[in-house]
């Protein structure tokens, strides 16, 4: 139902209960607020959303994923426009480089567990077992100077006594064990048998003011010939 003013007798406004002559101050003024009201809404709505900035451990991370994405996205590019002969070349080639890690891999656990002794490959224990013999040899020969004799100013003889272990009594006691290689290496490595001194002659030099044995070759050729005999002895006990 309207309603109308008291003093004018005009129709009231439906929304505010005013009048429109009397009250017309007040209508504009709430007008005038509504207009605000919703020019503030409407700016506040169309306004651009500001970013917070990032963090540096952010914006390098983001930097990365970027760096990654274009890296990744220039592959791809480039292998859309490779040929269908260069990707099957591309293909094979990784293949085989897989293949060759793959074995490289397996080479190398297969001989980790061979040295561990937790599988046994005959051709890795021999080669093993022969240098572990050669070096438990070389500690065990002790080589002593006697006398020395120059027949010039850079060259001369030297009498030298070379010890080394009584190769023949130490098999022959192998031998009589249930374990001969265990028995070996034990005798070797702690120094438990008789020791037999051999004398030879080496040659001798004077290179920059140093006097120099050369007792190498002798040593060796007076090891050899001692478990060659040492062998052969085992052999007639046998």
């Amino acid at each position: 139902m309207a309603k109308f003013c008291g003093k004018c007798g005009a129709k009231l406004d439906d929304t505010t209960g005013l009048c429109p002559n009397c009250d017309a101050d007040k209508l504009k003024e709430q007008s005038d607020k509504s207009e605000a009201v919703d020019v503030a809404k409407s700016t506040q709505e169309t306004a651009p959303t500001l970013e917070k900035p990032l963090s540096k451990k952010e914006a390098k991370k983001k930097r990365k994923a970027d760096k990654k994405a274009a890296k990744k996205a220039k592959k791809k590019e480039k292998w859309a426009s490779m040929t269908f002969g260069q990707k099957v070349r591309i293909i094979i080639l990784r293949f085989l480089l897989w293949l060759i890690i793959l074995i490289s891999f397996s080479i190398g656990i297969i001989g980790g567990l061979s040295y561990l002794d937790i599988i046994e490959i005959p051709v890795v224990t021999a080669y093993r077992e022969d240098k572990l013999l050669e070096f438990i040899n070389a500690k065990n020969i002790a080589i002593e100077e006697s006398t020395i004799e120059m027949t010039s100013d850079t060259e001369g003889t030297a009498i030298i006594i070379v010890k080394i272990p009584n190769y023949e009594l130490l098999f022959k006691e192998a031998a009589l064990t249930k374990n001969p290689e265990q028995y070996l290496f034990k005798s070797l490595t702690l120094k438990k048998y008789e020791v037999q001194e051999i004398k030879a002659s080496a040659s001798v030099t004077v290179e920059n003011g140093s006097t120099i044995i050369h007792s190498d070759d002798i040593v060796q050729q007076l090891l050899d010939k001692s478990l060659v005999n040492a062998i052969n002895a085992l052999s007639e006990v046998e």
